[in-house]
Formats: structure tokens, C-alpha cells, sequence
């Protein structure tokens, strides 16, 4: 039905303005989504909408390949986080390239002399070099928007306080956990960012918990950087399985997914909340799926 079709897309472009405009505010705002989606309506059918158009192109930036992207912002400002196969991350700002809570095309900016080399390379706030792999995922965590897992080529796993990137520039707040040995080509928050999730081509995929500390707490049993970490990741199991691993998902703050290479099993994971509790007994909920679900539609195995 392409009149269904229409308003799904105008619906999906609100959504993702109304979750852009509330990640850039530090307290709750009120926004009229009725009027929202007839603007967006009215632009749709008159093909002008944001989200067909190039609204600005960063030149002169990295000298390789790019091979992740995130966007966080902080202080109302847009940044953008990438991975090259440089073994670095960088760190650009989008400060007055558009507003973003805004749907109007005429208020980005657009103007051509905004995307010339020098304006685009004094936008870069800062780097971090030398890291052990290539990084190959940013994933930005959804509850704080602060914290990212950037995944890599040699297995390290990254955990990065973002705002550190641009209130200490030369001084980025990370930790690495080394528990893949190959790829590791994913990494997923849990909703509440009380957990996450990785995934690589050694076979396995790994469940790490995340609690924030305080900052001049030591952080024990970690390869940190010089400067001290809010926060600490702890291992909690490694999935293991005869293939890779292709895909994880969050359905829940305390549930998942994983798929494996070969297998036509998605397996069901969850955590117990009284997980707390059963670490004394030394069982726990989500060392076994709780459902796998056959994808063949036979139920066969083949």
C-alpha cells in the first residue's frame, strides 16, 4: 500500500527527530508530535524532507578508510565519533552546523563555503591514536548517551567515556577488556546500560556488566589509561559456539539474542534480577538460553 507506505516513513522520521531533539536536552521538553508529523507529512509529499538531502560532508578529515561512525552530544552540541583503519578514533564537532530540533530544511546549514578543508578540519576536537587493533563498531550506550564500546580487528574491546574526549582532550578516560581473540565485530548496550554485549569471529560472545563509580575510586584488575576511569566492566560469561557469531540483541534491559554462523537456532537469554543473590550459590540464569527458537520451518535441523 503505498499511501501506508508514505506514513510509515513520515512516522520513522519523526521518531528519529523526536529521539535526536530529547538526546540533545539535558531535562525532559515537551514536543507536539501531532504537529510534528504533519510537518513532516507535508514535506514528505512535497520531496523535501531533512532526510533526502546531504545536509553537510566533513572534507579533508581522516587519510583512510572509514569503518564506524557514532553520533553523541554534550552541552546541546552534536559530536561525531569515528574509527579508521589507522588504528585511531576521532572525535569532530557539529557545533552551529544545524539545529537538532529542527525539521525545517532552511535552517541548516548549507552554505558551500562552510565545507571547505580548513573549516572541516578545525571542527576535529580530538584523537585518539595507536590502539591495538582497527576498530570495526562504536556503539554509544542509550541511557547516559556518554559512554561507547568500540570494538576491533585484534579482539580488544574498548569502553570510552566520550565527554572526556572533549572536556580533556589529550586525556581520554578508556578502558580495554581482551577477552575475544579474533574480530571482535559487534558490541550492543543493554537498554538500561547495566550491561553489554559482544561478538567476534573467535566464536564466541561475551557479557560484560557495567556500573559507574565513583571517579577517584581505583579501578582494580583493569588495563586502564594514566588518568582514572568513572567506571568499571566486569566479565560476567563467554558464550562459546562452533561458528561465528553473526548477531546479538537487546529485546529488554535484561534480556537478549545470539545467533551463530550454522546454526538456525536464535537463543534466547535472560537475566535474573536476583542475580545479586544467586552469585553466592554460584548458579546464574543466563549462563543457558531460556528459549531457542528453531528458524527452520520444517523444525528440522538442516
Amino acid at each position: 500500500d503505498p499511501q501506508a507506505l508514505s506514513q510509515s516513513s513520515v512516522l520513522l522520521e519523526s521518531l528519529d527527530i523526536r529521539d535526536t531533539y530529547y538526546s540533545a536536552q539535558s531535562k525532559s521538553l515537551s514536543t507536539n508530535t501531532s504537529s510534528l508529523l504533519q510537518t513532516l507529512r507535508d514535506k514528505s509529499e512535497q520531496d523535501e524532507t531533512a532526510c533526502t538531502k546531504l545536509l553537510y560532508q566533513f572534507h579533508g578529515i581522516h587519510t583512510a578508510n572509514i569503518l564506524c561512525v557514532d553520533t553523541f552530544y554534550h552541552e546541546h552540541t552534536m559530536y561525531i565519533i569515528s574509527g579508521v583503519t589507522t588504528r585511531s578514533l576521532m572525535v569532530l564537532s557539529c557545533k552551529n552546523i544545524f539545529n537538532a530540533s529542527s525539521c525545517d530544511v532552511a535552517e541548516y546549514d548549507t552554505e558551500s563555503d562552510a565545507h571547505n578543508v580548513d573549516n572541516c578540519k578545525s571542527r576535529i576536537i580530538s584523537q585518539l591514536n595507536g590502539l591495538n587493533g582497527p576498530p570495526l563498531y562504536i556503539d554509544i550506550d542509550p541511557k547516559y548517551r556518554r559512554y561507547a564500546i568500540v570494538t576491533c580487528m585484534d579482539g580488544s574491546v574498548y569502553v570510552i567515556d566520550v565527554f572526556s574526549t572533549i572536556l580533556t582532550p589529550d586525556r581520554w578516560q578508556y578502558l580495554t577488556v581482551t577477552h575475544h581473540t579474533k574480530y571482535v565485530t559487534i558490541g550492543r548496550w543493554s537498554h538500561s546500560a547495566e550491561y553489554f554485549l559482544t561478538a567476534g569471529h573467535d566464536n564466541k560472545s561475551t557479557l560484560y556488566k557495567f556500573e559507574l563509580q565513583p571517579q577517584q575510586q581505583q579501578i582494580e584488575e583493569q588495563k586502564t589509561h594514566e588518568t582514572e576511569c568513572p567506571f568499571i566492566v566486569s566479565k560476567l560469561h563467554q558464550y562459546e559456539y562452533g561458528a561465528c557469531v553473526e548477531s546479538i540483541a537487546w529485546i529488554s534491559d535484561r534480556e537478549f539474542i545470539i545467533s551463530a554462523r550454522n546454526s538456525n537456532f536464535l537463543e534466547y537469554f535472560q537475566i535474573d534480577a536476583a542475580m545479586d543473590e544467586q552469585a553466592s550459590s554460584g548458579t546464574f540464569s543466563f549462563l543457558q538460553p531460556f528459549l531457542k527458537c528453531n528458524m527452520n520451518a520444517f523444525g528440522d535441523h538442516h
